[in-house]
């Protein structure tokens, strides 16, 4: 009798412990559908640090993972952007750092050369009234991604990312020149929709004349519109003024335009510039992922879109 007794107790624990059983399947099957594989890995998170380079204090910190992403986050996003798209932001900006860190001593808090970073003290004068909430809001984004990584080829990519587009974004070869297989031209259909998409600028031509010869000396001040080649993405691949060739990215730069997706048209003495999205449009468009998470997708949907051949690799920790 106390043998029937023992054997209905464990068969009952074994039925109870069933459906989480299957609950835990199921979890990780849809986990796998969004793109994610796992893997043993040292532990991340907490324990994890960015060497920061501060240029204004011209110093380097190490900087706890979570405290450098709430700074990025911050810096490089508006926070009343969907939570998904917060993720997407925080688990690109962590790849970035990683990516970098493999060849330089430390990732700069500048957004013009790297990733932007706010102190708590900025972002209390940017946000103020809503610094709690919007630093919360991003606190829980980047929580949601602990643990996780971005990757191609086993290692953490370049997770470069931008404003707007003009609906696709660019070859980082059309760019940059460099080959990444992950960040190739994408259709980023939300764009359309940015209220900043498209912006003008009038530059006076001896204006642009100085500012090209930085770069390379026009061979006169004609600044006469030549032909023009476009990327795959529509920015302006090459552009010639008057006799002398440049890249739509050397253009962009010289005159400070908002990107290098441009129309010109000559006028009697300046160059009026129309100009379609904002930043160098490699990688995800920060409006995009906005607009995709608006329309139901999770950040993982996001990040495997604008980093085709990507994926995102849970890190577990080694058992103790």
């Amino acid at each position: 009798m106390r043998r029937f007794f023992l054997l209905s107790l464990l068969f009952g624990l074994f039925l109870a412990a069933v459906p989480a059983m299957i609950s835990r399947t199921e979890e990780t099957a849809g986990a796998q559908a969004e793109g994610f594989t796992q893997t043993a890995a040292a532990p991340v998170g907490g324990e994890e640090t960015i060497a920061v380079f501060l240029p204004e204090e011209n110093k380097t910190e190490d900087v706890p993972v979570q405290d450098y992403l709430l700074g990025v986050v911050a810096a490089e996003m508006p926070a009343e952007y969907e939570p998904e798209a917060l993720k997407a932001q925080a688990l690109a900006a962590l790849s970035y750092a990683r990516h970098t860190l493999q060849s330089k001593d430390a990732v700069a808090a500048d957004s013009a050369t790297a990733q932007g970073f706010w102190s708590e003290e900025e972002m209390r004068q940017s946000w103020g009234e809503n610094y709690e909430t919007n630093r919360q809001k991003i606190l829980e984004a980047i929580r949601e991604v602990s643990g996780l990584s971005l990757e191609y080829d086993g290692a953490p990519i370049l997770a470069a990312y931008f404003a707007v587009s003009g609906g696709r974004t660019e070859n980082a070869s059309d760019v940059w020149g460099g080959d990444y297989p992950y960040l190739t031209s994408v259709t980023s259909d939300g764009d359309a929709l940015s209220a900043g998409l498209t912006s003008t600028k009038a530059v006076e031509k001896d204006a642009a004349f100085s500012a090209l010869c930085e770069i390379r000396p026009p061979e006169d001040k004609a600044m006469t519109i030549g032909v023009t080649e476009r990327t795959e993405g529509g920015a302006v691949k090459m552009i010639t003024l008057g006799e002398t060739s440049y890249t739509g990215a050397e253009v962009r730069a010289a005159l400070a335009l908002s990107s290098a997706n441009f129309t010109v048209q000559e006028e009697e003495d300046h160059l009026l510039f129309t100009v379609t999205g904002k930043g160098h449009g490699v990688g995800m468009s920060q409006y995009g992922a906005d607009y995709m998470a608006r329309q139901g997708a999770s950040f993982a949907e996001i990040l495997l879109h604008y980093y085709p051949g990507a994926v995102i690799v849970q890190k577990n920790a080694e058992p103790a």
